[in-house]
């Protein structure tokens, strides 16, 4: 199954779960910025110590899947060839950093 399919498995289900949300690309993008500050959430606990590295790797799973389906969602709103547009960022992505050679400025460089 590629991401196109994962796309149209989505958007049959928020059909057949939610008809009356079916095209509310609001609705959906508020439901990404939940996940997503999820994940969010648990790193900062994490940063201060006050969550373990094992949590979460046990946490943040459940909380990527949720984000993938909300994109997956919204492109499915939009039409979106989630393939085509993959490959196209991916393309420019090799181009504008894959061949750079980068250079770490230390506090003696000043």
């Amino acid at each position: 199954m590629d991401l196109n399919d994962r796309r149209d498995q989505t958007g049959k289900d928020g059909q057949e779960w939610f008809p009356h949300l079916d095209h509310n690309i609001s609705h959906t993008s508020l439901g990404l910025c939940g996940e997503v500050g999820e994940i969010a959430n648990m790193v900062k606990k994490y940063e201060r110590a006050s969550l373990t590295f094992e949590y979460l790797q046990k946490k943040v799973p459940e909380e990527i899947v949720g984000s993938i389906v909300y994109l997956l969602k919204l492109a499915s709103q939009l039409d979106m060839d989630v393939e085509m547009e993959y490959d196209r960022k991916r393309e420019y992505n090799k181009h504008r950093f894959a061949y750079k050679t980068y250079q770490v400025r230390t506090s003696s460089d000043d």
